[in-house]
């Protein structure tokens, strides 16, 4: 089995970008099946999360049409603003889960997309290297920008991961400050 062709991607690509839900699904599931045919399953693996991520669970239009101009196609999920949310959780109760899940919720009623670390939940056996490792990867595979919450700066791990971003010269800035600018 061969791997899929480029013209086999711009052909999801121009379906994807057209709003043709049922063509979309198709395509990208015949895309994963070939990639994992071809033993490139780690691509396959990848593209189906993409898939879950970019073709969110809502009910696309009857089949054959298109979306009308005045409704967002859920495709344009994929290109919003996707904030990660850095804040301290040692010392705090309940790690300051609340905080962080609040940021969330006020953050995607503005319209973003967001990455709270919170979400991982707690691991007996981990260690705050292992919290910061997965943290500072979801980061920078995935962030356009940081919501830092109050008290950021006298948290080691929210101090690393504001001195990632900036280095990769995302924005950082409070929650607040997102919100004010949708």
């Amino acid at each position: 089995m061969s791997t899929p062709t480029s013209q086999d991607w711009l052909a999801w690509i121009e379906a994807l970008v057209a709003g043709h839900w049922d063509r979309t699904n198709h395509m990208g599931q015949a895309l994963v099946l070939d990639l994992a045919r071809a033993g490139a399953t780690q691509q396959a693996d990848r593209l189906r999360r993409v898939l879950d991520t970019v073709l969110p669970p809502v009910t696309p239009p009857p089949t054959g049409q298109h979306v009308r101009p005045a409704e967002e196609p859920s495709w344009r999920l994929a290109f919003r603003p996707r904030l990660y949310i850095a804040g301290p959780m040692s010392g705090y109760e309940d790690y300051n889960f609340p905080a962080f899940f609040a940021a969330q919720t006020a953050l995607e009623a503005c319209g973003y997309s967001v990455i709270n670390p919170a979400t991982t939940g707690l691991h007996e056996d981990w260690t705050w290297h292992d919290y910061l490792r997965v943290g500072i990867e979801r980061l920078v595979r995935g962030a356009t920008g940081v919501a830092v919450l109050p008290g950021w700066d006298n948290s080691r791990g929210a101090q690393l991961e504001v001195h990632v971003a900036r280095a990769l010269d995302l924005p950082v800035q409070s929650v607040e400050a997102w919100m004010t600018q949708k």
